[in-house]
């Protein structure tokens, strides 16, 4: 039933692989060599510019870099054949940083109006960890292997008293930050304005 489609979208892109509008699954296997410091045969050397980009992220700390068409800045373009490559953007997994708690008191009352007009009873509701995410990227020079630049980002959990409703664990953890987290960063170290 579906073998029709799958063999139009495998021959797409197989013509388009061969037409140079993408690069090889075979050539982004070596390209993301880069991330683990080893020198890619074949790619330039390291230059600044919009041109020759190729993303490459880690998904879980321990994983290997997968490549990412979702690129970090529209301005950098991904590198369609292996001897354009001359950067490589190889951002890490995202990491928790414990930012402490946020406790919460249940209260009980009555209510009036949709608004609590007397408290007749306090007892100790939930608490919760703030769990911030910081992300870590780098730069390197596919020809060599070496990092050019390195840059985190942090994002902040929520505020305990940005919550409001019933609180649940997940309203207090901050979401990791993406490629897009690091254009400006990474457009400034590439000497491409923005």
């Amino acid at each position: 039933m579906f073998s029709a489609p799958r063999i139009a979208l495998a021959s797409g892109l197989s013509l388009l692989t061969a037409c140079g509008l993408i690069m090889s699954s075979e050539d982004k296997e070596k390209v993301v060599l880069a991330c683990n410091g080893e020198a890619v045969e074949g790619t330039k050397a390291h230059e600044k510019g919009p041109e020759g980009f190729m993303v490459f992220v880690q998904d879980e700390p321990g994983d290997a870099y997968s490549y990412s068409a979702d690129g970090v800045h529209m301005k950098l373009k991904s590198a369609k054949k292996l001897p354009e490559v001359n950067t490589v953007f190889c951002m890490d997994a995202p990491v928790e940083v414990p930012q402490g708690e946020c406790a919460f008191d249940s209260t009980r009352g009555i209510w009036v109006g949709g608004v609590q007009v007397v408290e007749t009873n306090r007892s100790k509701g939930p608490t919760f960890p703030r769990v911030g995410m910081r992300r870590s990227a780098r730069l390197v020079d596919p020809a060599t292997g070496q990092t050019i630049a390195e840059h985190t980002v942090d994002r902040d959990a929520p505020a305990c008293d940005a919550f409001v409703g019933d609180p649940t664990a997940s309203a207090f953890r901050a979401s990791p930050p993406s490629g897009i987290g690091f254009a400006d960063w990474a457009t400034a170290q590439l000497g491409v304005t923005k």
